[in-house]
């Protein structure tokens, strides 16, 4: 009966094991994305450029959320994105092994490989005019003197330091990565469309951060 009774324990801690094999890559892009240590596009930005924005809505789930890229070096402003490649076209009759092997490159594989300059660090086009335009409007915004959710207070707080108001659990959020030579700053804001205009009015930071949202939306959207 003891022999049968450690057979089934070793069964059962067999199937956790292998459970946790699987979760294992899940677990570690879950991770990759929540760490603030500076990853590897990052540290090669402030390498190679004098300043850097980079715009990511905070990821949901296990899929990477995309990085949408400003950056100037002397007077070259340049964009780029860093994000799964483009679906296939379903026109295309592929094998479905081939399909498949494409697929898993195009937009699973990207959740799995460290940030770095790779084949999903792309640059985009955008003329002179518009970059420059674009660089001047988020400037406006004085996005290296902006507070966050951990200098102004998590959601609406009071003079107390008490919150206040209505709360969402699945509202999102916004990093603003700001990349100089000298550091590499992240600024979160948990779900400021919300509480700047349903919530507590008025913050600084949420207002310059929704306008800096429109900015990046209204260009990489095209």
């Amino acid at each position: 009966m003891c022999s049968f009774n450690l057979i089934l324990i070793n069964l059962m801690n067999l199937r956790s094991l292998l459970f946790v094999a699987l979760l294992s890559p899940i677990c570690f892009v879950m991770l990759a994305q929540k760490e603030d240590k500076p990853n590897a596009l990052q540290l090669f930005l402030q390498a190679n450029a004098d300043s850097t924005i980079i715009f990511q809505y905070e990821p949901y789930s296990v899929q990477l959320s995309p990085y949408y890229v400003l950056s100037k070096k002397a007077d070259t402003i340049t964009a780029y994105t860093y994000k799964a490649l483009p679906k296939l076209d379903k026109r295309i009759q592929l094998p479905r092994s081939i399909g498949l092997k494409i697929r898993h490159r195009n937009y699973i594989a990207v959740n799995l490989v460290p940030i770095d300059v790779n084949m999903y660090f792309q640059p985009v086009y955008f003329s002179p005019k518009k970059l420059l335009n674009f660089w001047k409007n988020i400037a406006k915004e004085n996005p290296w003197q902006l507070a966050d959710d951990s200098v102004d207070g998590h959601a609406c707080i009071d003079s107390q330091g008490n919150r206040t108001g209505n709360y969402i659990y699945d509202g999102g959020g916004i990093y603003l990565y700001l990349i100089t030579k000298n550091e590499i700053k992240k600024l979160d804001y948990y779900a400021p469309q919300f509480f700047e205009k349903e919530v507590c009015p008025g913050r600084k930071g949420r207002i310059s951060i929704l306008k800096i949202e429109q900015l990046f939306d209204r260009h990489f959207s095209q």
